[in-house]
C-alpha cells in the first residue's frame, strides 16, 4: 500500500514472512509463497536488501515484507488495572463473560482482538459485548 501511495515501483523481487494465514493474502498480491519465521536464518545484504537465507536455500529479494501475527495490543487495558494472560501470540486481556475487563472507579469493557478474539469474530464480539454494556446501563437506572 505504502509503495502504491508513493507512486513508485519496486524493481525487483519480494520476500513475505510469515504464518501462511496472516501473510499469505500479501504473498498474493505480490504474485510469491510466504516464508514461515522458522525459516529464515537471515536477511542478506549491505545497504540494501539482496536475499533471504532460508532453511531452503537463497531467495534473492530487493525487499523483505513483515507480515507478524496480531497480537492484542492490550498496554491501555493494563493501565487501567486490567489482567492480562499469555496465549501464545501475545497478552490479550482477561475479562468475564459479558466482557468485564476490570473495575475501579470505573468498568473496563473489552472486546474483539484486545480480548484474543481473531478478526474473523471480532464484530461479533464487539455486538456481544454492547449488548451487555446496554444491559448494565439500562439496570442502573436514571
Amino acid at each position: 500500500r505504502q509503495l502504491a501511495r508513493s507512486g513508485r515501483e519496486l524493481a525487483g523481487p519480494v520476500v513475505v514472512v510469515g504464518a501462511p494465514d496472516d501473510a499469505g493474502p500479501y504473498a498474493r498480491a505480490w504474485g510469491v509463497d510466504p516464508v514461515v519465521p522458522s525459516d529464515v536464518e537471515a536477511i542478506l545484504g549491505g545497504n540494501q536488501v539482496e536475499a533471504v537465507a532460508t532453511k531452503r536455500g537463497k531467495l534473492p529479494a530487493r525487499l523483505v515484507a513483515l507480515a507478524p501475527t496480531p497480537a492484542p495490543a492490550s498496554e491501555l487495558a493494563r493501565q487501567a488495572g486490567c489482567a492480562v494472560a499469555w496465549d501464545g501470540r501475545g497478552f490479550p486481556v482477561v475479562r468475564d463473560v459479558e466482557g468485564r475487563a476490570g473495575t475501579g472507579p470505573w468498568i473496563v469493557w473489552a472486546c474483539g482482538q484486545v480480548a484474543g478474539v481473531g478478526s474473523d469474530a471480532s464484530s461479533d464480539d464487539g455486538d456481544r459485548i454492547a449488548d451487555a454494556i446496554l444491559r448494565h446501563e439500562r439496570g442502573r437506572g436514571p
